[in-house]
């Protein structure tokens, strides 16, 4: 029977009332791919920090707390462990959630858990974007867009007896009635960082992101109660976490006079408890451009941001409609951002319209003159959902079925693949280069060195241990260690508690080193075969 719903069919959110059960609540491990390859791993981060994975199943964590009080909740994390018979033995009703990169594993557990008999649920961003195919894969039901929302319709459909469906609510949940995640579900000593939520949605319309366009998060802003999110802070503290941890909004800024109101909230929190955390978060580039919103911001302890700078050349800024970035130059906004105490981690893409020759040096110049140590990098890549992939369709550029004209590119670029590969080779030989990046780090630091509010949490016991090996790789094993422990007395002598996130930051760009050492080979080796077959021409 069809279980899409509807705002008038849909129960009340929040409304989970049926008999009690056993719930087994699974977060699939991210590919070998996705770990070799995507910075968001933290995988060699996590390594020299005798961690297990980056961060803890957010959305999962939420899930439970949306359950019925009375049921019997067992969370595992195949990131952080393998799964056991006990955690099999611990549910009858599976619930599933994880993104595009884990598909293979979800479809595995799936499997698994069918093969045991037990009734199975799917949600998350795998779900959302392409119900139909984790129907195909057996799940039983299959949860689209948001868990406040989706969980009311589909205990529904449970206790009447449905066999099953595409559960597909209409709107967009009411974020103040979002419980508390359930960081008690799962052993939290196993991770890099923590995520909590303050705010989904984002005002902005780039092109090229798929968030503004889904349920999940959507064009508008939806926020917390300040109250709410602190007791969120309360739990995550109460559960022994103490270090690095990321406000997971999709633009913290979208809505500013909710987040003005939170800050010396937030500010007072951390002060109480001696600033147990290191917060980071996700914010457009223009917030540079809001001085006492920074100020606040760092006061209260968001010391880290991650910024999507994307492109320095203003034809493709303005192809990917993401005209916020035009406010003010790149180099200048992170300089700002730097000097009151904003430690920016930027993303940059290859691939939009109006690219020319030389977008990677282009890159690299940017990154030598702004105060930026760590970026993530990504070919542009047509998201289901996005309007680029609409417009790419209308065009008849979309790859579908076809061989990708750059690896992980799925449409035909505006200009030479060739040319976009060669800008992408050179962008990696210089930004992550350990020497080129070490140096990078220490220039960003010299400038946050200056900022008189910035506090960061102490070091947790396994940071200390990564920082152990940041001293012996650069210090010791590589060609700058001269200038590194150069670099690390003039820190000291400008504001010892500095060192701290130098060495921080030192230790997740060995994640980047990483996979650069992976990737490069990779892609010659992809774009080489491309070409002996006359394939991907472009």
């Amino acid at each position: 029977m069809p279980l899409d719903g509807t705002a008038a069919h849909s129960p009340r959110q929040g409304d989970l009332r049926m008999a009690p059960r056993r719930a087994l609540l699974l977060n699939p491990r991210q590919s070998a791919a996705a770990r070799q390859t995507s910075s968001k791993c933290l995988d060699e981060t996590s390594r020299l920090m005798a961690r297990a994975a980056a961060s803890p199943p957010l959305g999962l964590l939420t899930v439970a707390g949306l359950l019925p009080a009375d049921w019997s909740l067992h969370l595992a994390d195949q990131n952080a462990r393998e799964l056991t018979e006990d955690d099999w033995n611990a549910g009858d009703l599976v619930l599933i959630s994880g993104y595009a990169d884990q598909s293979e594993a979800q479809a595995e557990l799936i499997a698994e858990a069918r093969r045991r008999g037990k009734t199975t649920v799917v949600g998350g961003g795998w779900a959302s974007a392409a119900p139909a195919a984790v129907q195909a894969a057996g799940a039983d039901f299959v949860v689209v867009d948001e868990a406040e929302l989706g969980l009311p319709l589909l205990l529904e459909q449970i206790e009447s007896g449905a066999p099953g469906g595409i559960v597909r609510p209409s709107g967009n949940a009411d974020v103040t009635l979002s419980p508390a995640p359930r960081f008690d579900l799962l052993d939290m000593s196993r991770y890099v960082m923590a995520t909590v939520q303050f705010s989904r949605g984002c005002p902005f319309r780039c092109e090229f992101c798929d968030v503004i366009e889904k349920g999940i998060g959507g064009k508008t802003m939806r926020v917390k109660e300040i109250a709410q999110f602190l007791g969120e802070l309360d739990a995550l503290y109460a559960s022994g976490w103490r270090g690095q941890v990321f406000i997971a909004d999709d633009n913290f800024i979208g809505d500013r006079k909710p987040v003005r109101r939170l800050l010396p909230e937030l500010a007072a929190w951390m002060r109480e408890r001696d600033f147990p955390f290191t917060l980071m978060t996700e914010a457009t580039i223009n917030l540079a451009l809001d001085e006492p919103l920074v100020e606040a911001m760092v006061a209260a302890g968001i010391t880290r941001l991650f910024v999507g700078i994307e492109s320095v050349d203003e034809p493709a800024i303005r192809s990917a409609r993401k005209r916020q970035n035009l406010a003010l130059p790149a180099d200048e906004a992170c300089r700002r951002l730097a000097r009151a105490g904003i430690e920016v981690h930027a993303a940059v893409v290859l691939g939009f319209d109006g690219e020319t020759a030389g977008a990677g040096a282009r890159l690299l110049r940017f990154l030598d003159e702004a105060p930026v140590a760590t970026v993530d990098f990504n070919f542009l890549y047509a998201l289901p959902d996005a309007a680029l992939t609409r417009r790419l369709a209308d065009e008849g550029r979309l790859l579908s079925g076809r061989q990708p004209a750059l690896p992980g590119v799925n449409f035909v670029p505006s200009r030479p693949r060739q040319e976009i590969l060669d800008d992408a080779l050179e962008f990696y030989a210089g930004a992550y280069d350990p020497g080129t990046l070490m140096e990078r780090c220490w220039r960003q630091h010299r400038e946050l060195a200056t900022a008189r509010l910035r506090r960061q949490s102490r070091p947790t016991a396994d940071e200390l241990r990564s920082f152990g090996h940041v001293l012996w790789r650069h210090g010791v094993r590589r060609s700058r260690r001269w200038s590194f422990w150069h670099h690390l007395a003039d820190l000291a002598s400008r504001r010892p508690a500095v060192i701290w996130s130098f060495l921080r930051a030192l230790a997740h760009a060995e994640t980047h080193i990483a996979i650069d050492r992976r990737l490069r080979p990779a892609w010659q080796t992809a774009f080489a075969e491309q070409a002996s077959t006359g394939q991907g021409a472009g």
